[in-house]
């Protein structure tokens, strides 16, 4: 979701005026929180993102997606949410990356999830 190409060419749309026509779809694994991008999101009709997480124990998403630290992950994750609840045209999303080695807890990821108050969680298949 990061990449500065995209999001040079976002607000350029957005200092064109023409954002307020247009709806997204942006997906991102929370390990980079960068206030300069997602003010530019705010500028745009809707904006759907996407968070993929492979589990809610901190263990076993380091050890899945080595090297992220777990902590800014679910503080991302927060802030994510404290975001969007600011700005009528964010949704915000959880996708479960289903892996072989998480496949055996997704329920319990999922319910454990919930927690951050995202309504909209699903699964995505690797």
């Amino acid at each position: 979701m990061l990449a500065p190409g995209l999001f040079n060419t976002l607000q350029s749309v957005a200092n064109a005026g023409q954002s307020h026509n247009i709806s997204l779809r942006l997906h991102t694994n929370a390990t980079i929180w960068n206030d300069k991008y997602l003010d530019a999101l705010t500028k745009y009709k809707h904006v759907k993102i996407v968070i993929s997480i492979d589990s809610d124990v901190a263990e076993h998403l380091e050890y899945i997606r080595y090297p992220v630290e777990a902590a800014v992950i679910f503080e991302n994750l927060q802030r994510y949410k404290s975001w969007a609840d600011n700005h009528s045209n964010i949704d915000l999303s959880i996708c479960i990356t289903t892996t072989p080695l998480n496949v055996f807890y997704l329920d319990t990821i999922k319910k454990n999830l919930a927690s951050y108050g995202v309504l909209k969680i699903g699964r995505a298949h690797v």
